[in-house]
């Protein structure tokens, strides 16, 4: 017990916006976040301030330069530092009475139960390229009946997504794909097609994420260069006033979520929010994934990234791999994560190549 800090004190201004019985509602719901970077960060320190108490947080990941135009503690005293343990040690300055079960690991399918144990929302912060952990995430939500708030920041606003019990659930909504082992099949021993069908399906389900988390499409309007948006190095444009709405967004929703007042709209509803164009609107999508508008964003979005040509760059990149031995029979994330981490280096493979020919 710190004799400095005292909740009830701590937690004053709140009143008049909050109940007391109110404040003292939130100071017992137990938090999960999955994601400490962009706007984890954020949320954590809006929800402390806010009042909450109990906390699970789950990263692997360290800070470092990259970091600093947006994240919520990077600094330079916590360059190398795990954003767990710089999260958890601002938490705790802000409340020293704070209850903290971290996860060092990141959310694992092995250790999602454990992370939601006992968790009355699920607040959804991971990477934007961590689909495959975010639908396991949200598929147990949806089997543990936890509700679940995601704010996407996206250019100079952000947007909010709630899903419960009774809304689409998240891969209906997205129209996630998975997988499919007979195609894989079908290629034989062209290791090539398979590699290239498995990205496929990765760079269809994050178009279909980032449509589906920012269906009104508002960056379109002020985006400098679309060579900023590369699916194939994992890079995406963002700055720190995006990280600040959504977390305003995500507290306030959160406040209605728990408190039970005040209108929240589940999925298929989306909340959109632009600063640099000054709209706020709710978005309706029926059919969730069928929908010809969010199908037709799609196709803009690949066309102005220049996606077709990207992958018949990446294909050509995948056959000099193969040339060289380098591509596994035995297809992992690690693997296909590694081989988009060195396709920017394509020139060096190809001089390369050339002498040894």
């Amino acid at each position: 017990m710190n004799s400095l800090y005292n909740y009830s004190e701590a937690t004053r201004k709140n009143l008049g916006w909050i109940s007391k019985d109110e404040q003292s509602k939130i100071k017992e719901i137990k938090i999960a976040v999955g994601g400490l970077g962009g706007v984890g960060g954020d949320h954590l320190e809006t929800l402390a301030r806010l009042g909450v108490t109990k906390f699970h947080m789950a990263d692997l990941d360290t800070f470092d330069l990259g970091n600093f135009n947006r994240q919520s503690g990077a600094t330079v005293s916590s360059i190398g530092k795990t954003k767990l343990e710089t999260s958890k040690k601002i938490l705790l300055d802000i409340n020293p009475n704070i209850e903290v079960k971290g996860f060092p690991k990141g959310i694992t399918v092995e250790n999602i139960d454990e992370f939601l144990e006992g968790v009355d929302v699920y607040i959804d912060c991971l990477d934007i390229f961590a689909l495959d952990i975010r639908r396991e995430v949200f598929k147990a939500c949806r089997k543990k009946n936890i509700p679940s708030l995601s704010a996407a920041p996206l250019g100079f606003g952000a947007t909010l997504m709630y899903f419960d019990k009774d809304s689409p659930s998240f891969d209906d909504y997205f129209g996630m794909l998975d997988i499919n082992e007979s195609i894989i099949n079908s290629f034989g021993d062209d290791l090539v097609s398979k590699y290239m069908y498995y990205y496929e399906i990765f760079f269809e389900n994050i178009i279909r994420f980032i449509v589906g988390a920012g269906p009104k499409g508002y960056t379109r309007h002020y985006l400098v260069s679309h060579k900023s948006v590369d699916l194939f190095k994992k890079d995406l444009p963002s700055v720190k006033m995006s990280m600040n709405f959504a977390a305003g967004l995500m507290g306030t929703s959160f406040v209605k979520l728990v408190l039970k007042r005040g209108q929240l709209k589940a999925i298929p509803h989306v909340l959109n929010f632009d600063a640099y164009l000054n709209k706020f609107t709710y978005t309706y999508r029926p059919f969730t994934n069928f929908n010809p508008l969010t199908i037709l964003t799609r196709w803009l979005i690949k066309k102005k990234i220049k996606l077709k040509e990207r992958k018949e760059d990446l294909r050509h990149h995948l056959t000099l791999l193969y040339k060289e031995g380098k591509l596994d029979e035995k297809i992992t994330v690690a693997g296909i994560k590694a081989i988009l981490r060195e396709s920017e280096n394509l020139p060096v493979l190809e001089e390369k190549l050339s002498k040894v020919e």
